[in-house]
């Protein structure tokens, strides 16, 4: 069974992991202060859930565009991710915050902005 689990930052709390497709017979979610403890959290749920109901699942991680953006931000200045995305400095902090949330064209735009920012370095 293959599961995709997005990653969510949750403003002031870390982060967390939850099931993203229909048609799991079990519900999972993680937290953690970090991605990595948010994600091993979630792990453990679904090890225990693999045992209850006898079946072995794989795992895609995604993250979430508000913690892609937070990620980078670390990196990256709003200026720069403003100048990659497009996207002004002020919006970029409210999605990063939580206090604003994407249209999905929205998202869409920040990940191939993203991706294609990704690809140009690459090339070098």
């Amino acid at each position: 069974m293959k599961i995709n689990a997005v990653i969510e930052k949750c403003p002031g709390k870390g982060y967390s992991v939850y099931i993203e497709n229909e048609g799991i017979p079990f519900g999972i979610i993680g937290e953690g202060s970090t991605i990595e403890q948010a994600k091993d959290d979630f792990m453990k749920g679904l090890n225990l859930a693999q045992e209850e109901y006898g079946v072995e699942c794989t795992v895609s991680f995604y993250l979430d565009v508000a913690s892609i953006l937070a990620y980078y931000s670390n990196i990256v200045s709003l200026k720069g991710l403003n100048n990659i995305t497009g996207i002004s400095e002020p919006v970029l902090k409210q999605y990063i915050s939580g206090l604003k949330k994407p249209t999905r064209a929205t998202c869409d735009r920040i990940k191939t902005s993203l991706h294609t920012f990704g690809s140009e370095l690459a090339s070098v």
